[in-house]
């Protein structure tokens, strides 16, 4: 059955839960079924924040820059504002933090010819709207990302928004990809999970007070987390 999976899936993917599971190949392929349970899981509550989020900060930047299309306009405004510029320490070279122009000529090119607001709003990455946090864009659209978490506690700043949603968006990439997400260090382990489905929840009810009880009824992490919990006995609380 093990050699099934390794064919199918490839011995480098599931060595690695072979190892967690102290080389027991049977629970190797259980907490293989454990890890895509708990994507599953996830999905939903990644998904939704996702999406709410890109659409608010969306608002937030149209009013900005008083521009409906402000993702098509600004590529040459925003996007290459001199602040952007840099010398590198190391190299006293000046340089160009480009990421956001290159997200959206990226997606613009994948949109072949079809690029609209709406259509660039959906193809570009989380990590495109994670970086407005970054402190270069948020000081140059003046602090209009944080606006979007207006339920979020004073002491909460931009450091602290940027922190969790960028151990969100590396959560999510895995999830996404296919990649084990209940794995430390090349043991079974849940804590981190815990933690980031909490940043999620968090962000969540920071973005709007609606939200967490749209997210709830399908937001199954926690159950599903018991269930993992008490059928593999070496997958850490």
């Amino acid at each position: 059955m093990f050699s099934d999976y390794e064919n199918l899936f490839s011995v480098e993917r599931m060595s690695r839960y072979l190892t967690a599971a102290n080389g027991q190949q049977e629970s190797a392929v259980q907490l293989y079924h454990a890890n895509l349970k708990l994507s599953e899981a996830l999905y939903s509550p990644l998904a939704m924040l996702e999406v709410a989020l890109r659409n608010q900060l969306n608002h937030a930047l149209q009013a900005h820059f008083q521009q409906p299309n402000w993702l098509i306009t600004q590529q040459a405004g925003f996007m290459r504002d001199p602040g952007f510029r840099f010398r590198n320490p190391r190299t006293g070279q000046l340089v160009t933090n480009d990421f956001l122009l290159r997200s959206v000529q990226t997606a613009e090119k994948k949109l072949r010819g079809r690029v609209t607001q709406s259509a660039l709003l959906s193809e570009l990455m989380f990590g495109f709207w994670t970086e407005l946090f970054d402190p270069t864009p948020f000081r140059i659209l003046q602090g209009k990302p944080l606006t979007v978490f207006g339920q979020k506690p004073p002491s909460i700043k931009r450091v602290d928004i940027f922190t969790k949603l960028t151990e969100v968006r590396k959560l999510r990439n895995r999830v996404y990809h296919y990649e084990p997400i209940c794995l430390r260090q090349q043991l079974a382990c849940l804590t981190d999970l815990r933690i980031i489905h909490g940043y999620v929840r968090e962000l969540s009810s920071w973005l709007d007070a609606n939200l967490p009880a749209i997210m709830n009824p399908l937001d199954r992490f926690d159950s599903v987390c018991q269930v993992v919990c008490q059928e593999l006995h070496f997958v850490q609380p």
